[in-house]
């Protein structure tokens, strides 16, 4: 069976210095223009229950956001600089810490800049709703309480894809190539893995991206985010987003189609 979709590859979530990671800004959407189809650099934003660990961890948290807001309108600028479509799509996002309800990060579907940081999660998804942007929860496989994915507080319908490797490990099962060891939180935690979700009746597409924090976008086996569409566009991949039509690869770009009873990846037989 044939489609007139195709396979676009690109990362959706990615660090760099403004905010507290490391990298040039302007640089990584050199780096991710080269050799990406999209990209959304997703600053660290806010963390509504941030937990003291220690005074100079948490005042880097802290000061990585007070940059992150104040050069909003420069990672604006750069992703409307950027974005050709055809070519190479930039996705404006930002990213929500949460210790009891895990790390999202939230995509716009257009280039218009908001920068509204909703701090209680149901508004946060009403919010994304109205404004019809989609929420990615990432490295959910920590535990509940260390910024692992709750998944009793899912709303699907902005949140319909779920962030299963990137440099963090993979999440699709508890042994899994790529364990938890980077940043980690205590490594993987069987319920917090896409299998468990599957069993428990959850329909979540997946995605992987690098969640690099070194600003290079797309970095070889931390995971890129596969994406089936009909044309290189913004709204063509939210899109593919909105109905599961992704995958996700750590490594090499594998062309993928499947189906079952004529029907694509992402829909309900």
């Amino acid at each position: 069976m044939t489609t007139d979709y195709q396979n676009f590859f690109g990362d959706l979530h990615n660090h760099n210095h403004v905010g507290y990671a490391l990298g040039s800004l302007d640089r990584s959407f050199e780096i991710a223009r080269n050799h990406l189809d999209f990209y959304a650099f997703t600053p660290h934003s806010y963390w509504p229950d941030i937990v003291d660990y220690d005074g100079k961890i948490t005042h880097k948290w802290k000061n990585g956001f007070h940059i992150a807001r104040a050069r909003w309108p420069e990672v604006v600028q750069l992703a409307k600089d950027f974005d050709s479509p055809g070519e190479f799509v930039t996705i404006l996002g930002y990213e929500r810490h949460g210790t009891e309800e895990g790390d999202y990060h939230i995509l716009f579907p257009d280039l218009q800049g908001d920068y509204e940081l909703i701090e209680d999660l149901a508004e946060l998804q009403a919010f994304a709703r109205q404004r019809g942007c989609l929420m990615i929860p990432h490295h959910p496989a920590n535990r509940l309480g260390h910024r692992g994915f709750d998944a009793t507080k899912l709303a699907s319908d902005v949140s319909p894809v779920l962030e299963i490797h990137s440099e963090w490990g993979c999440a699709e099962h508890d042994r899994a190539p790529f364990p938890y060891k980077r940043h980690t939180e205590g490594g993987r935690w069987t319920k917090h893995t896409l299998q468990y979700y599957l069993n428990q009746g959850y329909r979540l597409g997946v995605v992987a991206s690098t969640d690099d924090h070194l600003g290079h976008p797309g970095g070889y086996r931390e995971g890129l985010a596969a994406i089936k569409a009909k044309e290189l566009t913004r709204d063509a991949l939210f899109d593919g987003l909105r109905n599961r039509r992704t995958y996700a690869v750590s490594g090499d770009r594998i062309d993928l189609d499947f189906f079952l009873n004529d029907q694509i990846m992402g829909q309900e037989l």
